[in-house]
């Protein structure tokens, strides 16, 4: 059976470009051939540290494996035990992430950060928590939230009279039904409350909207602990 000239070619070609990539083994030096995939390094190169901030990860230094996706980035590596992240990190509980290891929010140097990850014990420098997020304090939650009520965890949350009072609040919030009162994180159902112990069962307030708070707690505010 005869081919046509054209389908020769392209026959020909997409042969050539099979062997020159089952034949080069030696990374990407440039002379892979066209519509080839380029690897990419899985380590970092750069001089930021662990929980240092970054834009990539040829921002991190050597050995770390990612630059994650929160405020200004975090320099970071997959992790198993504490051992894994050195003399000033520590690793997830049950395993995850490095970051650096504190005690308290003194320990956490960037801007926006605090003391907020891990558990008592075992804690690390996170970003300050967004509304409806855990605290101990006021000092624990982003810029734009003054208050850390007394729910179980504490939630990170502000002053409110009215709906505008939350319209910037970090992290989406709504001003609950009892005014004045505070601003919680926005609902539509459980999967939006991601904090065990607290599911959508606030409101709704006014507008017609809803917010995380702690199950059983009454859905009115009850468990606002203004």
């Amino acid at each position: 059976m005869r081919f046509p000239r054209p389908m020769l070619v392209a026959m020909f070609a997409s042969a050539s470009l099979y062997a020159l990539a089952a034949c080069d083994k030696d990374g990407d030096d440039g002379d892979e051939p066209s519509g080839a995939t380029s690897s990419t390094s899985s380590s970092g190169s750069g001089t930021s540290p662990i929980g240092g901030a970054c834009t990539t990860l040829a921002d991190c230094v050597s050995g770390l494996a990612e630059c994650n996706a929160d405020p200004g980035g975090q320099c970071t590596k997959p992790c198993k035990l504490d051992s894994e992240c050195g003399p000033d990190a520590i690793c997830e509980t049950g395993g995850g992430n490095c970051y650096v290891k504190c005690a308290t929010s003194a320990d956490c140097k960037r801007s926006g950060y605090a003391c907020v990850g891990g558990e008592p014990g075992h804690k690390f420098c996170d970003p300050k928590h967004e509304v409806g997020g855990s605290c101990n304090s006021a000092a624990d939650c982003a810029d734009g939230l003054g208050a850390c009520n007394i729910d179980p965890g504490g939630q990170c949350t502000n002053a409110c009279t009215k709906p505008a009072d939350c319209a910037n609040v970090p992290g989406g919030a709504v001003c609950e039904t009892d005014r004045p009162g505070n601003c919680y994180k926005e609902c539509t159902s459980k999967a939006d409350c991601e904090r065990d112990g607290y599911d959508c069962v606030g409101g709704p307030n006014p507008e017609g909207k809803k917010w995380c708070d702690v199950v059983n707690s009454g859905g009115g505010g009850a468990g606002g602990g203004k």
